[in-house]
């Protein structure tokens, strides 16, 4: 059985410094193959799965398969920091409140 092992989406760079400058730890788990999400993120004491896709790339059915038969949280699928953040904070906060444990920090 051969593995694939694709090439980091355009989309992953800027995700991952978008979350690491909003203090987020991030791994980058795109070679781990098999349709594994791209990154493994810990904020607010709380893991999340992260796929990584460019704004008209949908997942693969792999991907899709993954997903379905993950029995964990939500993994998320973002085109931007901006999305990965806000659905980060949904999660967090799915009632409102507050991201203050999520700003950007200062360089």
């Amino acid at each position: 059985m051969r593995f694939r092992y694709g090439k980091p989406d355009t989309t992953q760079a800027e995700i991952v410094a978008y979350l690491r400058g909003i203090g987020c730890t991030v791994e980058i788990t795109s070679a781990v193959g098999r349709d594994f999400p791209d990154l493994v993120v810990g904020c607010a004491g709380v893991t999340f799965l992260v796929e990584c896709k460019s704004p008209k790339e949908e997942l693969s059915k792999g991907q899709q398969q993954w997903h379905a038969a993950w029995r964990g949280g939500a993994v998320i699928t973002a085109t931007s920091g901006e999305e990965a953040h806000s659905k980060i904070a949904d999660s967090l906060y799915p009632y409102g409140g507050t991201t203050t444990t999520m700003r950007k920090q200062q360089p």
